[in-house]
């Protein structure tokens, strides 16, 4: 299976299928993409006199999704360049309690909703600083409107990653995208503990398409007696 709106070849895909006035009830989904392993839990696609189709899915899970080409040309170019920019290199998981899917009759973008958590295990990306043993959850919410992100907010909560060659552990950052400036992470308050004290701070990431990453920090503060040193 190839989905024309996902293009991400899937092999051994099981389910269990009811079609009945121009609606789809799905449950059991399982399929293989690699080593990455996909299950949905039930979903209803609705397919419109008009043409195109409307997806609500429940329980979307992946399980060591590698963040590799096939990954990046399937996904929406918006949230394909995150990625790419991250250059999040290691398999993680995902966990969506909601994703909503609609297509257009005119076959444009989908528009794309969802609620979940990313899952990182000894993960490395890249921030204009080297993130690695990256170990924890980020939770999303977010709206991709065919064209860009719309209003993302979220939470990371990371149990230890280590960043410049320090420790950092409890990392916690609340995360937001507005619909006026989509390719601007801002991180309204990020905290850590370090060296028996906590660190925190204000800062943004900009995805700018003409532009390569570019890490503003607005503000940090630290009570560790390592930051008081120096």
């Amino acid at each position: 299976m190839n989905p024309k709106f996902f293009p991400f070849s899937l092999d051994d895909v099981s389910a269990t299928v009811r079609y009945a006035r121009s609606s789809v009830q799905l449950a059991d989904f399982q399929a293989r993409h690699g080593s990455t392993v996909l299950r949905i839990g039930k979903g209803t696609i609705l397919f419109p006199h008009e043409g195109g189709f409307w997806a609500g899915l429940d329980r979307v899970q992946a399980t060591a999704l590698t963040p590799d080409a096939d990954l990046r040309r399937a996904l929406p170019l918006g949230i394909s360049r995150v990625l790419q920019t991250l250059q999040l290199r290691q398999p993680l998981d995902i966990d969506a309690q909601q994703l909503v899917v609609k297509q257009a009759p005119d076959n444009s973008r989908p528009i794309l909703y969802w609620r979940g958590v990313l899952k990182l295990h000894d993960a490395s990306f890249q921030t204009g600083v080297d993130w690695t043993g990256v170990t924890g959850d980020i939770s999303l919410e977010g709206l991709y409107n065919g064209e860009q992100l719309e209003d993302v907010i979220g939470n990371v909560l990371l149990e230890r990653a280590t960043v410049l060659n320090q420790p950092l552990r409890n990392v916690r950052v609340p995360l937001v995208v507005w619909k006026n400036s989509p390719d601007i992470l801002r991180l309204p308050g990020v905290s850590a503990e370090l060296y028996g004290g906590t660190i925190g701070g204000e800062g943004r990431i900009e995805f700018g398409f003409d532009l390569p990453l570019r890490v503003v920090g607005e503000s940090v503060a630290g009570t560790s007696r390592a930051v008081r040193a120096a």
